[in-house]
């Protein structure tokens, strides 16, 4: 913005000077009357320039001063759009914001343009009538590739706006009086930009904390479906050693069992007598013919009969024999066969 102005706003217009000098010169000739008149009207005539000279000067000033001040004001809110931080106090409400790792924003100039949508009021479910449910309402917005472009262009019409710094006439006045009014107008041109600007990247803003709470809200449930994950699995990985457990000593009591059975047969068996079994004669092929049943046991034998006493002498016409003279009363002991 090359709007200027100078200290020379109050000087006195030269040509002005001239002017009156040419006509005082002039009027030699004429009566007195008549040069009085024309040097009154030059005069006034310069001051009235000069006037109006004042005036535009002023003006241009003004707004000289006001683009530079919109200037600044527009560099500044360019520059506060280059940040991808996002303010602490917009981040203060997020529920679990420690689970995102990228808590910046994304560059405000890639932000894409928003549709607008039409609020719905909800309306109940009556008879013939479906509900309808509510719908906020959102205005549109433009790409922040836009709003950036149009902030840079606005200043560019500003800058080409030229002010200039001496006012000698009438016509330069009128030319800086009208400079000065559209320097207004680009001013207030790129004020507008300015402010559509910083509400556009303060929508981004809000809309990036919306997302980064989102975002929290997501990996808070995926670390949650993780975690409950993982506790079924270690769950049954419990319940399958456990099993195991239960099966390998349900096996061990078996082989225990197994290996005691014929032991305990074995004992039980060796406090009884044995009863031989009869041969079964078996035909070529080795199959038995007939079962023979079982005899009895022999009972044992009878033990050596007791020793004969010794012979008494036979009385007095006694028999001598030892059979008791033929009768068996003879001998009470008689001798056992064999």
């Amino acid at each position: 913005m090359a709007a200027t102005t100078s200290n020379q706003s109050t000087k006195k217009n030269p040509s002005g000077k001239r002017l009156v000098a040419m006509l005082a010169v002039g009027g030699v000739v004429l009566t007195t009357g008549v040069v009085i008149t024309i040097t009154s009207v030059a005069s006034a005539n310069a001051a009235e320039t000069e006037r109006q000279c004042v005036t535009a000067l002023s003006a241009g000033a003004e707004a000289a001063e006001s683009a530079t001040e919109a200037v600044k004001a527009a560099d500044a809110a360019v520059k506060a759009t280059t940040t991808t931080e996002i303010p602490v106090d917009l981040l203060a409400n997020v529920p679990d914001l420690e689970l995102v790792a990228d808590q910046a924003s994304t560059a405000f100039a890639e932000a894409p343009a928003v549709e607008a949508v039409k609020a719905v009021v909800a309306v109940e479910a009556s008879e013939g009538l479906e509900a309808v449910a509510a719908v906020e309402g959102v205005q549109a917005q433009p790409s922040g590739f836009d709003v950036l472009a149009d902030v840079t262009q606005a200043r560019q019409v500003v800058d080409k706006t030229t002010i200039p710094l001496e006012c000698l006439t009438r016509d330069a006045a009128i030319a800086i009086t009208e400079q000065a009014a559209e320097l207004v107008t680009s001013t207030k041109a790129l004020g507008g930009t300015v402010v559509v600007l910083e509400d556009r990247f303060e929508a981004f803003q809000t809309a990036e904390v919306t997302r980064i709470a989102a975002e929290a809200q997501a990996e808070g449930e995926r670390l949650a479906e993780e975690a409950r994950l993982a506790e079924e699995a270690r769950l049954a990985e419990e319940a399958r050693i456990a099993e195991e457990n239960r099966l390998a000593a349900a096996a061990a009591e078996e082989a225990r069992r197994a290996q005691s059975a014929p032991k305990a047969e074995s004992s039980g068996s060796s406090g009884q007598q044995s009863t031989p079994k009869a041969a079964v004669p078996k035909g070529s092929g080795g199959t038995p013919q007939h079962q023979v049943p079982a005899q009895p046991a022999p009972k044992p034998a009878p033990g050596p009969a007791p020793a004969a006493p010794p012979a008494q002498p036979a009385p007095s016409g006694g028999c001598s024999n030892m059979m008791g003279c033929g009768h068996p009363e003879g001998n009470p002991n008689p001798p056992t066969a064999g």
